[in-house]
């Protein structure tokens, strides 16, 4: 999968499997990326591989345009097998920020033993543990979101334990 899409493993993969709207915070995302990239070491800074598609679009692209993440937000379209997408990734991204209920994604990310960060909204805290078996950010904060992926990126025992007790 990694192959086919251009991605090199050589970094930590941060994978986003959602349809591209407002609501699920993709926006967020990219602008805690803006702020680890200026934060983080060189070569540390993982790579977000955008799974999806929909009206933010050209919109979200703009966005990694004007950060300058082009090199450091990858958006792959729809995938036809997106547990092969998921499974090729490190750690799955849920940063929605409203109009949630119980996203199917985070629990198949966990049966696969991914580290998953996601919202404290809707359903989402019924399926995580945070910090046990996963991360739970304040929906719509893009420090709080930096702040988890930083965590887990500069931490390979606490993004290996959060991914065992996932997969539990």
């Amino acid at each position: 999968t990694l192959q086919r899409l251009g991605v090199d493993k050589g970094r930590l993969l941060v994978g986003v499997v959602a349809v591209l709207e407002r609501r699920k915070g993709h926006a967020v995302l990219i602008e805690a990326m803006r702020t680890l990239k200026r934060e983080m070491r060189a070569g540390t800074l993982p790579l977000v591989v955008i799974e999806g598609e929909g009206v933010e679009g050209e919109a979200l692209k703009g966005l990694v345009r004007d950060g300058g993440l082009e090199g450091d937000v990858l958006f792959v379209g729809s995938e036809g097998n997106v547990f092969n997408f998921m499974n090729a990734v490190d750690v799955v991204v849920l940063p929605s920020i409203g109009q949630e209920d119980f996203p199917n994604v985070i629990i198949e990310a966990m049966s696969l033993g991914k580290t998953v960060i996601a919202s404290t909204i809707a359903g989402i805290p019924e399926q995580i543990d945070h910090m046990r078996d996963g991360i739970l950010v304040e929906p719509g904060s893009a420090p709080s979101l930096a702040g988890a992926i930083r965590s887990v990126a500069t931490d390979g025992g606490l993004r290996e334990s959060l991914a065992t007790e996932a997969r539990e």
